[in-house]
């Protein structure tokens, strides 16, 4: 059983007396933006080699605790 136009009608009316207008315009703005960075976010697809590249290479290049060729014994002779 589906709910009638009126019945629509009347949980909106009551959906909008306990919120307003403010807030239902807020959470609509919200939810908009919400599903646009979805969408952009599922289009976008990422290529994982060049990722994995800029990951290792900035990795190295900030973390000065990087693991190196040499053990520290070899360091300290």
């Amino acid at each position: 059983m589906y709910p009638s136009l009126w019945q629509i009608l009347i949980i909106l009316g009551i959906f909008l007396l306990l919120f307003g207008h403010k807030r239902i315009r807020e959470f609509g703005k919200s939810l908009g933006e919400a599903l646009r960075d979805f969408k952009k976010g599922l289009e976008e697809k990422p290529d994982t080699s060049e990722n994995n590249q800029t990951l290792s290479s900035t990795e190295n290049s900030t973390n000065p605790q990087a693991p190196s060729s040499s053990t520290p014994s070899e360091k300290t002779k």
